[in-house]
């Protein structure tokens, strides 16, 4: 174990209780199978390169300016945050060495570990911390949330930070490991907006650092050399950090013909294969073929806080679930039984303390007749026809976009389509709300707190960054339920408030949930040391 202090050994409990199958990034981390490595692959292997296909480029690696899975997970390798979730989805110290908690559970003291270096040689110390933290309050959706009760944050000395809160928040040191709290070195974080760091400014703690990337080609990582390691091995994000390959090549593929053929010829030893091809290649005995951590929570985002979307009408947002067959949607794309869960509950059922179907009623109506009277209600007309936008790096988004369609032109509402590369959609998603009603994605269906849940951080779209005049228009039940998570202080009562905070979703449908898909990874046999973990390729190498 850690060196970790008493009062941690004891919050650690809690902590787990908050994260019985939480998550990090947007596509999580709830425990796999612990035999997908086995104990007889060899003496790990220094050197080489490992090359991995990715659906679309990352569009940049700050946590806080990037949406993109790509990003999120590519970012891991690089940054590191002050506290990791395991593969059981308990918190452990990584840059924290040890912290103390008052009595009052207001204030925390953060005392660092020693001899961290960034990648660039400079040592790691409070001020980086601060700054760093500072920036995903003042940015980050769900930093925003938490700043409502950050009274402050102060670096006492060298390797020392204090945070004290306003009042309690249950699920603070979870939160400190999500989306967006990688420690950056104070001069980039000190100033930053939400258009995040420049490319000379991803210099990060982490076992690899950025060597090249070529836009919509491929982008490389290569070994830090100036990494300190934890020295327990753990598991997940958590523990120790080997970097025994030499680089890591992320090549930019989307055409998922062209995945699965790359995967079969050696042009890439890792890839993300469609549903689609799933039954195919687990069929393979050339391939090891494997569910990954966690759950994508399959969505359609509508533009409902935007007074020119029909969206911003609740009898729209009504008609549409009443349009739409959305298991039948998802299984067009699911490619396996095994894959899908029809369901609109946020999370994966691993998830104790955040599954709850209590939005399961609502997810299973289904009659196009009074769809389409809703839609008249809502005033739809032929002449503004329903703006469905979307990407062409994820087949399945695209196939959604269509299938959206397809029934929307059954009951008489005409759609278009806006079908651009990754990073055009978010730019048109965040900054031009005028430019579409409907987003097909899917966010991580595995956060392991409430206010983390792209679907929940915020009902307000991403373009409230850009158009202040978008209100957040969640309702007041949602936003009191949303606090009285942050007060309790046992698992029962925070499942107890999942129920409201789930059935509140699927009354006020600020997403229209098609479903949970489980995600997996297909790779050659000889990519040793991987745990089916995501991107968490410390710890991997390649058999000779």
């Amino acid at each position: 174990m850690n060196r970790i202090s008493r009062r941690w050994r004891h919050l650690s409990v809690t902590s787990m209780a908050i994260v019985a199958a939480g998550a990090l990034v947007l596509s999580g981390c709830t425990p796999t199978d612990p035999s997908s490595t086995s104990g007889d692959e060899g003496a790990p292997v220094q050197g080489g390169n490992l090359t991995i296909q990715i659906s679309g480029d990352p569009g940049g690696l700050d946590q806080n300016a990037s949406y993109s899975i790509e990003a999120v997970n590519i970012s891991e390798l690089i940054f590191e945050k002050l506290f990791a979730l395991d593969a059981t989805n308990t918190p452990h110290p990584m840059l924290v060495d040890t912290y103390d908690l008052s009595d009052d559970r207001k204030t925390y003291t953060f005392h660092l570990r020693d001899g961290v270096t960034f990648s660039d040689g400079k040592p790691l110390t409070a001020d980086d911390v601060v700054e760093s933290l500072n920036y995903w309050l003042r940015v980050n959706a769900q930093g925003k949330i938490v700043a409502g009760d950050v009274e402050s944050i102060e670096a006492t000395d060298d390797l020392t930070v204090t945070l004290t809160l306003t009042k309690p928040r249950y699920p603070l040191i979870v939160e400190l490991t999500g989306v967006g709290t990688g420690i950056l070195e104070a001069d980039t974080a000190k100033g930053l907006d939400a258009t995040g760091f420049t490319q000379d400014q991803a210099i990060g703690t982490g076992p690899y650092k950025l060597q090249s990337w070529q836009p919509n080609e491929q982008l490389v990582v290569e070994r830090n050399d100036a990494y300190s390691s934890l020295p327990d091995e753990e598991s997940g994000y958590a523990g120790a950090k080997h970097a025994y390959l030499d680089t890591i090549t992320f090549k930019i593929v989307a055409d998922p013909d062209a995945v699965k053929n790359g995967l079969l010829t050696g042009q890439w030893l890792y890839a993300s294969p469609t549903p689609d091809a799933y039954p195919e290649l687990k069929a393979n005995p050339d391939l090891v073929v494997h569910t990954l951590s966690g759950g994508n929570l399959n969505l359609l985002v509508l533009n409902h806080a935007w007074s020119g979307s029909i969206f911003s009408k609740p009898e729209a947002r009504d008609a549409l679930n009443l349009a739409l067959d959305k298991p039948g949607i998802v299984a067009a794309t699911g490619g396996s039984p095994d894959l899908t869960i029809e369901s609109a509950a946020l999370t994966p059922e691993a998830s104790t303390i955040m599954y709850s179907t209590a939005g399961d009623e609502e997810y299973a109506k289904h009659d196009p007749e009074k769809a389409k009277a809703l839609f008249a209600k809502a005033g739809y007309s032929d002449d503004k026809p329903i703006q469905i936008l979307t990407t062409n790096a994820f087949p399945a988004f695209q196939a959604w976009a269509t299938l959206v369609q397809d029934q929307l032109s059954s009951i008489g509402v005409k759609s278009e389509i806006q079908a651009y590369d990754f990073v055009t959609m978010l730019g048109q998603w965040q900054s031009y709300p005028d430019k579409w009603d409907i987003v097909p994605i899917f966010f991580n269906g595995d956060f392991p707190s409430p206010g983390q849940m792209n679907v929940l951080a915020s009902a307000a779209s991403p373009a409230t960054d850009t158009h202040p005049e978008i209100a957040d228009d969640r309702s007041q039940d949602l936003i009191d339920a949303l606090a009285d998570y942050n007060k309790v202080d046992n698992a029962d009562d925070a499942h107890a408030i999942m129920d409201t905070i789930t059935s509140i979703i699927a009354r006020d449908k600020p997403a229209i949930i098609l479903g949970m898909t489980t995600p997996y990874a297909a790779y050659s046999p000889t990519l040793k040391g991987y745990d089916n973990y995501w991107y968490v390729f410390w710890n991997s190498w390649i058999a000779e």
